[in-house]
């Protein structure tokens, strides 16, 4: 993708890539453009995504682990979880300070997620996946109200906080 300065969600929705490397000229990343990656919305159980690097020379992301972030800003804002669609649960690390827009839609094994306070920002539809039922949040249910308002949480989902727990009660979107 030589020359490419941006990257935005469902920009590569329905193609068959098995891996890709970020180049260097890349400076934007709106929200996760994995989602979708060789499937049809809904059927994340295999993609075809094996692998995501970062070009050498590219400052604004770097890949952690099973994480992608965009570091630039100073701020350490986590793209996606390169392995989260394998699994039941995710435990973003500490020191993230923010999770970008779709990080985990579609992600619909996910039952369980923790986020640290260290996360200030949540972008729309982050946590939308269709079998999230717990959240653990190390804030307080104050901050997480506010946190997660874009965040796309399911009806029902608990929120399990520093200083209680709540249900999500309404549909998003509603």
């Amino acid at each position: 993708l030589p020359n490419l300065k941006s990257l935005c969600p469902t920009a590569l929705v329905g193609t068959s890539l098995v891996e890709i490397e970020i180049p260097a000229t890349v400076t934007e990343i709106y929200g996760n453009p994995f989602v979708g990656i060789n499937e049809n919305w809904g059927d994340t159980d295999n993609p075809n995504l094996k692998s995501i690097t970062v070009a050498p020379g590219n400052e604004n992301f770097r890949i952690e682990g099973n994480y992608l972030y965009n570091i630039s800003g100073g701020n350490k804002v986590l793209v996606t979880d390169l392995e989260a669609y394998k699994g039941t649960s995710v435990s973003v690390p500490n020191g993230t300070t923010g999770i970008e827009a779709f990080a985990f839609k579609g992600y619909y094994k996910l039952t369980s997620i923790t986020i640290p306070s260290s996360v200030t920002n949540v972008g729309a539809y982050a946590l939308d996946c269709d079998k999230l039922a717990t959240i653990n949040y190390s804030g307080t249910m104050e901050q997480a109200k506010a946190l997660f308002v874009d965040a796309e949480i399911r009806y029902g989902c608990q929120v399990k906080c520093s200083d209680g727990t709540y249900t999500q009660e309404y549909l998003p979107g509603i």
